[in-house]
């Protein structure tokens, strides 16, 4: 099915939202939170379904897109582009069967951070598997298999200057800027240290947080690169 692209000027800040008129989502017999695949070209990516109940949101025949879906689409106002119905990803029975208690495989871990990275899960679903990974626990297999899925799902940065070292810690203490004081030094000393830090999560500020007062911390994998070399 083909839609006109309407930029609804509205950023998520990470889920994949689309929106139909509800006169559309009515004749494809649609529902909220259904998953979409959109695509323009040779570019397709899935989208979480919002309804409008008004046709001066998104008018029939159009679909809104948030900001997050005209990038990963490269597509702007008044494209067109194809809509159609995506399955339900099987991780969710994945997911399901960590709540039950159950031991999730290298086979599973994978299958499941593959659909988060691709955006198949919402948001809800995601969190459900991070709810049943902190109440039943994840052994050590697990955890091993969760981080193996994550270096095979994700960019990794291979650096030629050895030797390369990082520092970590568990944070949570407001003020405390350990990782601002610490890399310093060691770059200093001559080790090679590709920081990465989050933003904050418990504490008023993160690591990320008070870097970016003196200088931009978002950076590209080939920007990165260039830093550390």
């Amino acid at each position: 099915m083909r839609f006109q692209v309407k930029d609804v000027d509205i950023t998520t800040g990470g889920t994949l939202v689309c929106i139909l008129n509800h006169h559309d989502v009515k004749d494809l017999d649609l529902h909220p939170n259904d998953r979409l695949r959109v695509s323009k070209g040779n570019k397709s990516t899935i989208a979480v379904l919002d309804i409008a109940e008004s046709s001066k949101l998104v008018p029939k025949g159009k679909i809104g897109l948030m900001e997050e879906v005209l990038d990963k689409l490269g597509a702007k106002q008044n494209d067109t582009v194809t809509i159609a119905l995506d399955e339900k990803p099987k991780s969710i029975a994945l997911i399901k069967k960590k709540l039950d208690g159950g031991q999730l495989t290298p086979e599973d871990m994978m299958l499941i951070v593959d659909d988060i990275v691709h955006n198949r899960l919402t948001q809800v679903e995601i969190t459900y598997f991070v709810a049943g990974s902190y109440v039943k626990g994840l052994d050590l297999d697990e955890t091993v298999s969760l981080t193996k899925a994550m270096i095979n799902t994700g960019q990794v940065l291979k650096l030629d200057r050895h030797p390369i070292v990082d520092k970590h810690c568990i944070g949570g203490v407001p003020g405390n800027r350990t990782t601002m004081l610490v890399v310093p030094i060691l770059v200093a000393a001559g080790y090679t240290v590709p920081k990465t830090s989050s933003r904050s999560i418990t504490s008023p500020a993160g690591t990320a947080d008070s870097m970016e007062v003196l200088a931009k911390v978002d950076h590209g994998m080939e920007d990165i690169k260039k830093i550390v070399n």
